[in-house]
């Protein structure tokens, strides 16, 4: 009887060592690839959507119009809420989106004279007549017949007439629907990057470590 409570002990003890080795892993490290893309703003999009949605600048005019509409629609997304207070905090550019008068989206960017955590820690390549944008969202109830596609067309105008021509941007390889509708808009992919967090205090990317910005990885 003894070998076999032995052998009993010795495998309930190996189960419990994979177990914290899993969680060990997956707190201590995570990896994650991103595709690094751009927009030449002077191209079309590959696919002609209709002319009806508009974009206007983020301002104190309407901050109180999106923080409700933000609100609404992320309230059950406590990351996104924490990066959309520190867009305004931080004082980045915002877009917002509207079809026919009615609030249905809205994106933030940065230009090559301002520092933005993404940027830096993934050493992306943002020069002059670069825009970085990112966290672009549409309303759930807006979604489908284009609109966001329609939001991205009327964006590249928006920047263009500001007199910016490419717009850089960086997605998930596992956000499929993003990936799909930056592909009808005209984005193409240039390079990927692999984000290591390690210990959930540091991130390794592209050579460089750096403490881990807990809002915007």
């Amino acid at each position: 009887m003894k070998p076999d409570i032995s052998k009993g002990l010795i495998a309930r003890l190996w189960q419990t060592f994979v177990k914290i080795r899993r969680f060990l892993w997956h707190h201590l490290y995570q990896k994650e690839v991103d595709i690094v893309g751009f927009k030449d703003l002077s191209q079309p999009a590959r696919i002609e959507v209709p002319d009806e949605v508009t974009i206007e600048a983020f301002d104190s005019n309407n901050e109180k119009e999106l923080r409700n509409f933000a609100y609404a629609h992320l309230q059950n997304y406590p990351d996104a809420i924490k990066r959309f207070e520190d867009c305004i905090a931080r004082g980045f550019f915002g877009m917002i989106a509207r079809h026919h008068g009615v609030l249905i989206g809205y994106g933030w960017w940065v230009n090559d004279k301002m520092l933005h955590p993404q940027v830096e820690a993934l050493s992306l390549p943002i020069g002059s007549g670069d825009v970085y944008g990112f966290d672009v969202f549409i309303g759930q109830e807006f979604r489908g017949r284009h609109a966001g596609l329609q939001s991205m067309v009327a964006s590249a105008r928006y920047l263009q007439a500001l007199g910016y021509s490419r717009f850089i941007s960086i997605i998930r390889t596992d956000n499929i629907r993003s990936l799909r509708v930056h592909s009808q808009w005209g984005w193409q992919e240039f390079e990927r990057r692999t984000v290591f967090t390690i210990a959930t205090c540091l991130i390794y990317c592209h050579g460089r470590l750096r403490w881990r910005n807990r809002v915007w990885f």
